[in-house]
């Protein structure tokens, strides 16, 4: 029976698909479903197509679609093909295998897997549509979907779309290193079923092993467009990448010094991993460590180490890239073709170049020894044109940030040999801020004898700190050493400290061998410091010191040194609660008289006589500390004067403590040899000046009220009361002896409360006046009237404050830190007017515009209290500022007489009298310098652009009148111009001149003239009169580096002193 129904079957299969045979099966049904044959089958199902053969536990027959589908156990085989599959459907009529999940495809050496797949048997394409997988011993690929394209029974084409994984696993070797390969889209050809080549588009990139044999090398990172990849015997020989190129190098071997990874970009690139290169093209660039290197194209062996950069590209002609070599921070240098040895380090530029700031360095042969240091074989450099200007060695050597050593050394100037050097050294530093040899001046005078100027060295350790050292010497004068260091930090602190020296002979003394046994020595020390801390504080420090006056007054050419004869120091912190109003500082100040010595001596150039027993000259005075507490302005809060004119009340408080020192010389009697009573400045028993030492402290109070309010709408009034609670340590008191009693400092603690009270009214009244006059349209004047009345208690009959002696009444608190107390009660008005007049005109847009054109103030006051002279000076003032020019008058009248008899005041009221006149007036102007006159003046100024041209000058005129008593006025009258010129591109001349007219002769004159000719720079200094009067010429190198290079001639002032 069994047997009939196979018979049956076959009978059935033959007839519906001659090419398709069903073998065996144990079970069989047929029916028609949906008008369809249908055959089942179960159990041991075989069919066979030609070399085609089919098994599995369950098929369904669709006769009429020629469509079979198997499940359970499917297997297909063909030739050395094996498929499986949880489900497979063939589709004879179109020759369609599609494979279900769990799909693997063996094709000899190859497993393909998929949860999808298609075999198209008529063209031999294999589809892995779903979690497609291939792999081998030594490769995998993965992606998205892959196509297979088979010949026979091997692999002939892969075709991996999105998110394609190729993974070469190197089984050789013994760190199981694997080469990974990814790109959205990956080509893969196979020749005889072997491996030959791989495409790798889109986002590719590719990580790969480079071994010798026994050990792996290295590893080299690539992304790009595209990247290809040759084979051979399973493994990479070679790989070409294009696009965007980004890559990096690692080195694993321990043989080799390689420790950094080493970073490449390229446009194209090349790597043969049989010799182990690499070629990099268009616009390629390597990273070492702290080496750079780019050019057209760039060779690397890393079996040499060695890299090669060259300037041009051979996939395109026309790209010319300089090849360039940059290490660490230093100054690129450029070259024809640059070699470097990733080992040692050492490199070599043929025909290369650097520039140092504006210093082109240029050499027929760079060799890099190290990371700081070059060799130049054959170099010139210069700062402008070689045509005009250069220096030439045979041999230099560059230490970058330190000098330039160069042997032998000649000058050039339009070609031609000026002079030779046999060894020279340059500073050198590619910073603005560089260390170095400073190279000094050198001349001779009749008053300084040959010297040196300015020799010295700049110390640069970092970008925080700097200090320049230098040191002059004259053998007819001595030593002088400067020492100049600044430091800052941003955002916290800077400063500079400032040291200077001399050490000259004394006596006219001009013998440099007695220095040590006859000289002059003294020094100064400037030191400013300014530091931001947190939280509102800060810490400033101004300390300015000098053991005399003579070294600034004898050494200095700069006028304000030479005149300043005073140093004064200070350290100031402070602290500020911005919120609460409230601020704290503590400072220690100082203060030095330097002339005070000379002062005191007779027959000084300085010396001045005592007036009276009580004359002092202080030498130098401090305070130890200065400290002051201020609580800002607040509203009193108090129910009952919400709604009264004391709403606004608010008081004020401040405090300062305060301790002074101070050294001093004072005044003394003694019995001349005539037998008279005369003063001296108080010797010691030897004759020496003596020094004395006074120091007391005082702390003051001060409480304030104050209460702001308007009356009738547009008159301010402000009344305000003042306590003062004042202390003292020392104090005027009583001596006495059993001779008499006698006045004299006491110690101890003693008080003083004083207070006093003002009230003052201020308004403004507005005036137009329509006047039109041009584009003015109108004139506003503004009057601001302000009356003021002040009234201070007097404390003459307080005895805790006044004390009586030989019916004299003496104030405890007089010469005292916090001043004399007031004897008498004051009681004085003031009163004021201040005027601004305002023009409104129209601007250049169309639109009104406010001029400030000129304002008057009047002041004066009138003294209740005094017996006489009761009214004060008029003080009056007009100023005006408009456009260019400034004006500034100021003008005091007495409203009393003046008795020319006694040549005093008297206490009869007249017309005002003008006692005193000040009067200042600046115009300042500039302008272009017309062409026309240029033209006709070029040939001699040499002037090259004539539109860079330009002037400026400054006018100002002062007159002081003093004629407070008529029959002794006096006057000063000048007019100072300061007057500069910029003719042509490069001509820069100024010009300053103060002319007194009372004495009728110039007081000072400057004349100084710069002109950049090329890559030199003149420069001249002209004094015709005074003190200061001399030249100064000098010529040289505008490079910052050679600017050393110079020629110099002085007189005067700049011959007889050191110009550094």
């Amino acid at each position: 029976m069994i047997k009939n129904i196979l018979l049956f079957s076959a009978l059935l299969c033959t007839l519906f698909a001659q090419n398709l045979k069903l073998i065996s099966a144990d079970q069989l049904t047929n029916s028609i479903e949906n008008g369809e044959q249908v055959v089942r089958l179960n159990g041991n199902v075989i069919f066979e197509q030609d070399s085609l053969i089919l098994k599995a536990q369950k098929a369904v027959r669709f006769i009429d679609k020629d469509l079979l589908k198997l499940n359970g156990n499917v297997l297909l085989e063909e030739k050395s093909k094996r498929m499986k599959a949880d489900t497979i459907v063939f589709d004879s009529k179109n020759n369609i295998i599609e494979l279900g999940k769990n799909a693997s495809i063996q094709l000899n050496n190859y497993s393909l897997l998929s949860d999808e797949t298609v075999f198209n048997r008529e063209t031999n394409i294999i589809y892995l549509n779903k979690q497609p997988k291939i792999f081998e011993a030594s490769n995998e690929i993965q992606g998205t979907q892959i196509v297979v394209a088979i010949e026979g029974d091997l692999i002939k084409d892969v075709e991996v779309l999105g998110k394609g994984v190729i993974i070469n696993k190197d089984l050789e070797s013994k760190f199981s290193n694997q080469n990974i390969l990814r790109a959205e889209k990956i080509n893969v050809s196979f020749f005889d079923g072997v491996l030959k080549f791989i495409s790798l588009e889109n986002m590719a990139s590719s990580e790969f092993y480079i071994n010798n044999g026994s050990a792996t090398e290295g590893k080299n990172l690539i992304t790009g467009d595209l990247i290809t990849v040759d084979f051979l015997n399973q493994e990479i020989i070679s790989m070409k990448a294009s696009g965007g190129i980004i890559g990096n190098y690692k080195r694993y071997s321990s043989t080799t010094s390689l420790n950094d990874r080493i970073d490449y970009f390229a446009e194209k690139a090349d790597f043969n991993f049989e010799n182990n290169k690499t070629k990099l093209y268009g616009e390629s660039s390597i990273n070492y460590g702290d080496v750079n290197i780019s050019a057209a194209s760039i060779e690397m062996d890393l079996k040499s180490e060695i890299l090669s950069a060259f300037s041009f590209n051979p996939f395109n002609k026309e790209e010319k890239i300089t090849p360039k070599f940059t290490e660490k921070n230093n100054s690129p240098v450029y070259g024809n073709e640059i070699t470097y040895n990733l080992q040692s380090g050492n490199g070599k530029i043929v025909q290369g170049e650097t520039r140092v700031q504006d210093t082109l360095y240029t050499g027929r042969v760079i060799t890099t020894v190290n990371d700081s240091t070059f060799l130049m074989n054959d170099c010139i450099f210069t700062n402008c044109n070689s045509k005009s200007f250069y220096i030439g060695s045979k041999n230099v050597k560059i230490l970058y940030n330190d000098k330039v050593i160069a042997r032998p050394l000649n000058i050039y100037i339009g070609g031609i040999p000026i002079i030779g050097i046999p060894v020279a050294i340059f500073p050198h530093s590619s910073n603005e801020r560089r260390g170095g040899w400073i190279m000094p001046s050198i001349g001779s005078s009749n008053i300084r004898g040959t010297y040196l100027d300015g020799l010295g060295y700049y110390f640069a350790p970092n970008d925080y700190f700097g200090s320049e050292n230098l040191i002059t010497f004259a053998d007819k004068q001595g030593l002088i050493f400067e020492s100049k260091n600044i430091y800052s930090k941003k955002y916290s602190y800077n400063g500079n400290i400032n040291f200077r020296t001399r050490k000259f002979l004394a006596n006219q003394e001009q013998d440099i061998t007695n220095i040590n046994q006859n000289n002059i020595t003294d020094y100064s020390i400037l030191w400013s410091h300014n530091q931001i801390l947190r939280k509102n504080q800060n810490l400033n420090a101004n300390v300015n010191f000098s053991s005399s006056g003579s070294l600034n007054r004898e050494t200095s050419l700069d006028l304000s040194e030479r005149l300043d004869q005073k140093t004064r120091s200070s350290v100031r912190y402070s602290k500020n609660w911005s919120k609460k109003n409230i601020s704290l500082s503590v400072s220690l100040d100082n203060s030095q008289d330097l002339l005070a010595e000379e002062k005191v001596i007779m027959g000084s150039d300085f010396f001045i006589n005592p007036q009276n027993k009580n004359s002092t000259i202080i030498k130098n005075s401090g305070s130890l500390p200065n400290v002051y507490l201020r609580v800002g302005r607040r509203n009193v809060s108090l129910p009952f004067i919400e709604n009264s004119f004391l709403s606004d009340l608010q008081w004020d408080y401040s405090s300062q403590l305060k301790t002074v020192g101070k050294n001093f010389y004072k005044a003394e009697e003694y019995i001349s040899e005539n037998n008279q009573s005369e003063l001296r400045w108080s010797t010691k028993n030897n004759g020496e000046i003596k020094v004395y030492h006074d120091s007391n402290s005082m702390m003051k109070n001060n409480f304030s009220l104050n209460a702001p309010f308007t009356l009738f709408r547009y008159i301010s009034v402000n009344p305000n009361a003042n306590l003062n609670l004042d202390f003292v340590n020392q104090y005027q008191g009583i001596l006495k002896t059993d001779e008499a009693e006698s006045v004299g400092l006491q110690s101890g603690i003693k008080e003083r409360l004083t207070g006093n009270f003002s009230i003052n009214l201020y308004t403004k009244i507005y005036g137009v006046l329509p006047l039109k006059l041009g584009k003015i349209k109108s004139i506003r004047h503004v009057i601001s009237p302000r009356i003021s009345y002040t009234y201070s208690p007097g404390y003459l009959n307080n005895n805790n404050y006044f004390i009586n002696v030989d019916d004299e009444t003496i104030d405890i608190f007089q010469g005292s830190l916090v001043g004399s107390t007031p004897r008498n009660s004051s009681r004085r008005a003031s009163i004021g007017f201040g005027n601004i007049f305002q023009a409104k005109s129209l601007a250049k847009n169309g639109q009104s515009e406010k001029i400030d054109l000129f304002s008057l103030q009047i002041n004066t006051s009138y003294n209740f209290e005094s017996p006489e002279f009761q009214w004060s000076l008029i003080n009056s003032s007009l100023r005006s500022k408009y456009k260019r020019v400034n004006f500034d008058l100021s003008t005091t009248h007495d409203l009393y007489q003046f008795d020319s008899n006694t040549s005093n005041r008297s206490n009869k009221i007249g017309s005002p009298r003008l006692t005193s006149l000040k009067f200042s007036s600046s115009l300042n102007l500039s302008g272009k310098i017309k062409n026309s006159f240029l033209l006709n003046e070029n040939k001699f100024l040499f002037i090259d652009e004539i539109n860079d041209t330009g002037w400026s000058s400054n006018i100002g005129l002062s007159l002081i009148l003093n004629k407070m008593n008529p029959n002794n006025e006096s006057k000063t009258f000048w007019i100072n111009a300061n007057n500069s010129f910029q003719v042509g591109k490069n001509w820069k001349i100024k010009h300053s001149i103060r002319y007194d007219f009372v004495n009728e002769k110039t007081v000072r004159q400057n004349l100084s003239m710069y002109r950049e000719i090329d890559c030199w720079e003149f420069y001249a200094d002209w004094v015709p009169t005074g003190y200061a009067k001399g030249f100064y010429l000098r010529l040289n190198l505008r490079s910052d580096m050679l600017k050393d290079l110079k020629i110099e001639k002085r007189s005067g002032i700049y011959n007889n002193r050191p110009n550094f």
